[in-house]
């Protein structure tokens, strides 16, 4: 049976600590150990986990005396992993009937993969979706360069909401090292990038998680342009450490940067022709300053939305 130990960040999430870890022990076929992490969180969290770790010897539980942030948080939880395979859950996410035993038999079947990912449900209460996960397992192979090309040509974290499905090879992750604490709202995007480059990707075909979504979830805090500057950000960190061993690293810089640039130009459009305020001139300034090639070879509609803007070409 194999092995995987579960991290739990917790902030003000105690309402919905219950319902995640119960999901997690409840799995079936996999050795499991639970680690909540508290981040000095002011709600009934530290009863609840208290309750957690008493009644099941498996879930262990560590306070922050003070609010460290989610970062932080996340590489004291890779610290403590030493199971075979690691899994970062999100506190307010629940993992579907057998989403353990599909991913770390996957694993065990393919060495060369680093993780193996699957598919979510959005909902705001899991307890509404009944889900019969396949009996067989199903999955994609993928070879680091492609799924690396996939956020090059996306622009963006292509897992999305199945960031609580990713079960990694705890080797794999050790050798990746931390989350990058200057990429508060994309550095699982940068880690799913830097994990490929040690090993292939295993996408399974089913349901491995309830992705909650609710007012209080953290990427509320990146609204419009600061969303798609951590993206930039993050293949910036990603290119910077793997430049060198990256084959053709040009192809995938330049792929990146080009479909970062292209979403901003569109939203410049959109802001532009709605005539609200003035917005679209930083969206254009960002995008000349991303990909600055692409922007001289844009339709002419574009050069006369660009035309516009003394701000865009006052540095350039």
């Amino acid at each position: 049976m194999s092995s995987i130990d579960v991290i739990i960040p917790s902030y003000q999430y105690g309402h919905f600590l219950r319902e995640c870890v119960g999901s997690v022990l409840s799995q079936h076929g996999v050795g499991v150990r639970v680690l909540i992490l508290d981040d000095a969180s002011t709600d009934d969290t530290p009863q609840v986990c208290k309750e957690l770790a008493d009644s099941d010897k498996r879930v262990s539980y560590l306070r922050h005396q003070a609010n460290k942030g989610h970062i932080a948080t996340y590489n004291i939880g890779l610290d403590w992993a030493q199971s075979d395979y690691l899994l970062l859950l999100s506190a307010d996410d629940v993992l579907t009937r057998g989403a353990l035993f599909r991913a770390t038999t996957l694993l065990d079947r393919n060495p060369e993969m680093s993780f193996a990912c699957g598919e979510s449900i959005v909902t705001e209460d899991p307890s509404r979706h009944p889900y019969n996960p396949p009996e067989q397992i199903r999955c994609e192979k993928m070879g680091s360069l492609k799924w690396l090309m996939r956020f090059c040509e996306s622009g963006m974290n292509i897992l999305g909401s199945n960031t609580s499905t990713v079960v990694v090879r705890t080797r794999s992750q050790k050798n990746c090292g931390h989350y990058t604490k200057e990429l508060p709202h994309t550095a699982d995007m940068e880690m799913w990038m830097r994990l490929s480059m040690h090993g292939n990707v295993g996408m399974i075909e089913a349901k491995q998680s309830f992705y909650r979504q609710h007012h209080g979830a953290m990427h509320h805090s990146y609204p419009g342009i600061l969303d798609i500057k951590q993206r930039n950000a993050a293949f910036d960190s990603f290119f910077t450490e793997y430049y060198r061993s990256l084959p053709d690293a040009e192809k995938f810089i330049k792929t990146a940067k080009h479909s970062i640039a292209k979403e901003a130009l569109k939203v410049a459009q959109a802001l532009c022709f709605l005539k609200m305020d003035t917005r679209h001139l930083e969206w254009l300034k960002f995008a000349h300053e991303t990909a600055p090639l692409l922007y001289s070879e844009i339709s002419r509609n574009w050069k006369l939305l660009a035309r516009d803007s003394e701000l865009l070409y006052r540095n350039s």
